[in-house]
This record gives C-alpha cells, structure tokens and sequence, in this order.
C-alpha cells in the first residue's frame, strides 16, 4: 500500500510565515512610550499624563494629539514640543517669584 504524500500549498509560503506581521499600533509603541516618558517630567500622575497623550490637540502642530502625531509618524516633532514645554517651565521655577519690595518707608511691589 502506497503512503499519501503530505498536502503542499501551492501559494507561495512567505519569508517568516510562522511569524504574524506586526499590527499597525504596534509600529508606533516604542515612539509612544518615548513621548510618554517625556511628558512624566510634566505631569508625574500617569493617568492624566495618557488623558493629554489621547485627547489633548497641540495647537502648535496642527492642532493632533499626541497619539495622532505619533500615528502619522511624527512622534520626534511632539519629542521636540516636550522638550521646548521643559525648558519653559524650568526656565520658570528659576526665575524668583515677584515680592515686595520696601522702598524708604513705602512698600511697593517689584513689577509696579
């Protein structure tokens, strides 16, 4: 009795067959976690750090959120606009809060 030779496909077997092709979102993880890594050193709470990320537009860049930017591959232009936004506000913690100021016998504030 003659054996049955195994079934063949005769579509070609793509290279790494055994493996499944990443998904689209999957593409954009690791820019995702820089971008949110970055904006830690904004807001330390995560959630509200994901709320800005998902649903917060950036009127400097075309008014997308984060997670848009980084769909469309632009996740160094929103690395940039974190680092800009850090600089600020570190520039800021820097710069002494306004007091008063005695002058003689007179109190007047700093910036009158």
């Amino acid at each position: 009795m003659r054996s049955a030779a195994p079934a063949t496909s005769v579509l070609p077997t793509p290279p790494h067959a055994d493996h499944a092709a990443p998904s689209p979102a999957s593409i954009h993880v690791p820019a995702a976690l820089a971008v949110l890594r970055l904006a830690a050193a904004l807001e330390p709470d995560i959630v509200e750090a994901m709320i800005w990320y998902r649903s917060v537009p950036i009127a400097v860049l075309d008014g997308l959120t984060a997670a848009e930017l980084v769909a469309q591959g632009r996740a160094t232009a929103v690395l940039a606009f974190l680092r800009a936004a850090i600089a600020v506000d570190a520039a800021e913690r820097r710069i002494p809060a306004p007091t008063d100021v005695r002058v003689g016998s007179a109190t007047r504030s700093a910036f009158a």
